[in-house]
């Protein structure tokens, strides 16, 4: 299998795209005939359609044929399944490159040679009538983008065409179908491709049972025995930062306190001497 990649965008235009191994070679033996086989064929039909839009109404029918556009998208199931039956009659191709590429999109993605769309749930991809029923939606869009000019059906036809044949499978449904029908990781090819698959629809990989051995063990480096020491002496600075402020509010509490016990000291002491002084005075006198 080649190592080229590219992108294949599922049903549901607000998932993910899919990445498919060789999708280069699928555009290039698939897209390119497909837009060449069904482009006319939608081509033909928006004509009709026109033409319907002008005899029913001959005065009005831009703004009819505006909203006939604009009703191909809400085409009931009858309706749907006539238009690809008048394709399919006019070019019987069609049909087969469809849905031979669909099964070799399938073999690329599950790495499964074995596998076709015959093996899947129709609810898993679009089915012919469907994909032909976007193609006219995508291509009316086109048209009314621009008012419902003509001038380019051509290049709108094939570019819904080649668009919408990458989204025929519906994203929800690809982890199933790789469940289902990837072959057992046993064969080294069928592994390689499941493993590749895997990793682009982020599934998790089918894990060995293989023992895995154990690390060595590691002695302790010197700073691993340094660390449990150091540790304390942060929190021993943690602690002493903490109660700091705490000792210098208790200090200016105490400082007003001390400072008022000075000046009563210093205030009684002129006394105290002035009675020392008085009574040295008077004890010889009591002595004599």
């Amino acid at each position: 299998m080649a190592s080229t990649t590219g992108v294949f965008t599922a049903l549901n235009k607000q998932a993910q795209p899919v990445t498919i191994p060789d999708d280069a070679v699928l555009r290039g033996m698939y897209q390119v005939p497909m837009g060449t086989l069904l482009g006319p064929q939608i081509i033909t039909g928006i004509q009709t359609i026109k033409e319907t839009a002008s005899k029913v109404s001959s005065w009005r029918k831009h703004e009819t044929f505006t909203l006939f556009l604009q009703q191909i998208r809400y085409w009931n199931h009858n309706l749907v399944k006539q238009e690809k039956v008048r394709i399919c009659t006019s070019e019987p191709r069609i049909e087969e490159l469809y849905y031979d590429f669909l099964d070799n999109l399938l073999k690329k993605l599950t790495g499964n040679t074995e596998i076709t769309h015959r093996d899947l749930k129709g609810s898993y991809y679009m089915k012919l009538a469907d994909y032909i029923h976007r193609v006219y939606i995508d291509t009316a869009d086109r048209i009314l983008a621009v008012e419902g000019d003509l001038l380019y059906i051509a290049e709108y036809a094939r570019m819904a065409v080649e668009n919408q044949l990458m989204r025929i499978l519906a994203v929800d449904k690809i982890g199933k179908i790789m469940a289902k029908f990837a072959p057992s990781p046993s064969a080294a090819p069928a592994a390689a491709a499941a493993a590749a698959a895997d990793s682009v629809l982020n599934m998790p990989s089918t894990k060995s049972k293989t023992a895995v051995p154990e690390p060595p063990q590691i002695e302790p480096s010197e700073r691993s025995r340094r660390e449990p020491s150091e540790r304390s002496e942060r929190s021993e600075k943690s602690e002493r930062s903490r109660r700091e402020p705490t000792e210098r509010s208790e200090r200016s509490q105490r400082e007003p306190t001390e400072r008022s016990e000075r000046s009563e000291r210093s205030q009684r002491e002129p006394t105290e001497r002035s009675e020392r002084s008085e009574r040295s005075r008077h004890e010889p006198t009591e002595r004599s």
